[in-house]
C-alpha cells in the first residue's frame, strides 16, 4: 500500500509556533512546532498509515487544548461545564475530558474556588442556598464542594430581613403582601423554616404560610 503523502510543511499565516500539513488528497492540518520535530515531518515525506493517524491525533489533541484554554480565557468555569462546551464545538469526548484535566494539571482549574466564587456573586444578588444549588447544577460543579463552597454564604436572615423591609415598605404590610413576599424570598432559593423565622422576628409574631 502506498504511503500518504505530506506535500508542503509550511508556517502557520494565523498561528505562531504553528505549521499547516498540506497533503496530496488535498487535506490539510494544523499542528505545533513540537509536532512537527517529534513526528519528523517535512514537505515531501510519505506517512504510513500508522504515522498518519498518529499525526492527525495529536493535531486534534493539540486543537482541543487550544480551544479548552481559549473557552476559560473568556470566563471561569467548572471542568464539567468545560468539557461539555468543548464537545458541542466538535472536539471527541476522549479529547475534551485530556484538555480539561491537562488544564486541571496545571493549576487553571478549580472546582471548588470556581464555587465558592458562584456562590460570593449570587448572594450578592440576594439568592439563597437553594436558589445556588440549582446554578451549581447547571454550571456542572460536582457535588463533593456543594458544602463546603456554601459556607461562604453567610448572613442570609439579614437578607431576608432587607428584602421585607424594601417590599413592604412600598407595597404596604397586609397578609396577601406577607404572603407575596414570602413566595418571592422562596422563589430566591431560602428556606421556608428560615423565611418563617425570620417573618416571625421581623413581625414579632408567628408566621404561617397560609392560602
Amino acid at each position: 500500500m502506498d504511503g500518504i503523502l505530506l506535500e508542503k510543511v509550511l508556517p502557520s499565516k494565523n498561528k505562531k509556533d504553528s505549521f499547516e500539513l498540506c497533503f496530496a488528497s488535498g487535506e490539510t492540518m494544523r499542528c505545533t512546532a513540537a509536532q512537527v520535530a517529534d513526528f519528523a515531518l517535512f514537505s515531501g515525506k510519505e506517512l504510513t498509515a500508522e504515522e498518519y493517524e498518529a499525526v492527525k491525533a495529536a493535531a486534534e489533541l493539540a486543537r482541543a487544548k487550544e480551544r479548552a484554554a481559549a473557552l476559560l480565557a473568556y470566563r471561569a468555569m467548572s471542568a464539567g461545564e468545560l468539557e461539555r462546551k468543548l464537545i458541542e464545538k466538535g472536539e471527541t469526548a476522549e479529547n475534551a475530558r485530556e484538555a480539561v484535566e491537562w488544564l486541571s494539571r496545571l493549576g487553571a482549574l478549580d472546582d471548588l474556588e470556581y464555587a465558592k466564587s458562584v456562590v460570593r456573586h449570587y448572594s450578592g444578588k440576594g439568592w439563597g442556598a437553594g436558589r445556588i444549588k440549582e446554578e451549581f447544577y447547571r454550571r456542572r460543579i460536582p457535588r463533593d464542594f456543594w458544602e463546603e463552597a456554601l459556607e461562604e454564604l453567610d448572613g442570609e436572615d439579614e437578607q431576608i430581613a432587607r428584602f421585607i423591609e424594601r417590599r413592604l415598605a412600598s407595597r404596604g404590610n397586609d397578609p396577601k403582601e406577607r404572603k407575596k413576599t414570602a413566595d418571592a424570598l422562596y422563589r430566591r432559593g431560602f428556606s421556608w423554616e428560615r423565611i418563617k423565622s425570620v417573618m416571625a422576628a421581623y413581625y414579632d409574631e408567628s408566621y404561617e404560610d397560609e392560602d
